[in-house]
């Protein structure tokens, strides 16, 4: 299991990142509305938990298998491999969903 860091502040938004390159995973959590003050790991680090003054209890699905289930979902399939160097060219091409 990778070791992750949670992040907030009054003025930014919550954010989500690996420990040991302390680099950021993904865009900063977003929200239905308000800002969130508590966020929280599951204990097994699959789920992040966060809410706010005027934000109920959300949930995030952050497990490696769900991000790229919901991802193929999105896409509507695996990247070919022109896509996959436009936008990840950096490692080489690998078949996804």
């Amino acid at each position: 299991m990778a070791e992750l860091w949670l992040s907030r502040t009054k003025r930014a938004p919550c954010n989500c990142g690996d420990l040991v390159s302390n680099q950021p995973l993904g865009a900063p959590l977003t929200t239905p509305g308000g800002a969130i003050l508590s966020p929280a790991f599951s204990p097994d680090g699959n789920t992040v938990y966060a809410a706010g003054e005027h934000l109920p209890l959300q949930k995030y699905n952050i497990s490696p298998e769900r991000v790229a289930a919901d991802l193929c979902k999105r896409i509507g399939g695996a990247l070919s491999r022109d896509d996959w160097h436009a936008y990840i060219s950096e490692a080489p091409y690998r078949r996804t969903c």
